[in-house]
């Protein structure tokens, strides 16, 4: 597959820069992960990212890079809320093959493709739900991860995190450029005594340098 060897090129060249050495299983992984996605493109609109490099960065590499902090912990319970074709939950399960990943949308055609995925992938660590974030009903203690990329504005996606979080867990939101508003937002989630903000990061992807944030916000 001429596909793999590209895909650990970009490895070889960029990986670097999200500080955790992926393993070539791990790689052959998420490069057979791009022939999936681009057969479901066929039958459903999964992305509109189609070539292999934008696909590497701007899904793969923009899912992990925020988590890289955490992939020393073993054992951890992660949900992607609103995963779409299964980014970032996808990329996280494979990388991380001792966390437990739900990944969480409201359409059943993208988690029918996703659990496509997870049976082919061999991902015994990841499962699908069907159903909408402010209707799901979590067994247990909660989750210490929630994850929401691409979806909504930050007060909404507090609101989908905070009940789905154990008492010490954390959400992640992945955006994209850093506006006056989320600037306002995050004072008033904050200010909610729900929350306090533990990180604000800001990077820039490795090879078209676009700007990114991601957000670490903990239930007080």
């Amino acid at each position: 597959m001429i596909d793999r060897h590209i895909f650990h090129a970009l490895w070889t060249q960029w990986g670097h820069s999200l500080a955790w050495e992926l393993t070539p299983q791990q790689q052959d992984q998420l490069a057979h992960l791009y022939h999936l996605v681009m057969e479901g493109n066929r039958q459903q609109n999964l992305t509109r990212i189609t070539k292999i490099a934008d696909f590497w960065e701007k899904h793969l590499w923009d899912s992990l890079f925020p988590l890289t902090a955490y992939f020393t912990q073993a054992g951890l319970r992660l949900i992607d809320i609103g995963t779409g074709a299964g980014f970032p939950g996808l990329p996280l399960a494979v990388v991380c093959p001792s966390w437990q990943v739900v990944l969480l949308d409201s359409r059943r055609k993208k988690t029918a493709f996703i659990d496509r995925a997870i049976h082919t992938l061999g991902l015994k660590n990841a499962q699908t739900v069907t159903d909408r974030a402010e209707n799901y009903q979590i067994n247990g203690t909660g989750y210490d991860l929630a994850v929401i990329r691409a979806v909504g504005n930050l007060e909404l996606c507090a609101q989908y995190s905070l009940p789905l979080l154990k008492p010490t867990g954390t959400a992640v939101l992945y955006r994209g450029h850093w506006t006056p508003e989320d600037e306002l937002a995050v004072h008033q989630i904050c200010g909610s005594g729900q929350w306090h903000l533990s990180s604000l990061t800001a990077y820039v992807t490795p090879i078209t340098h676009s700007q990114r944030h991601s957000l670490s916000l903990q239930k007080c």
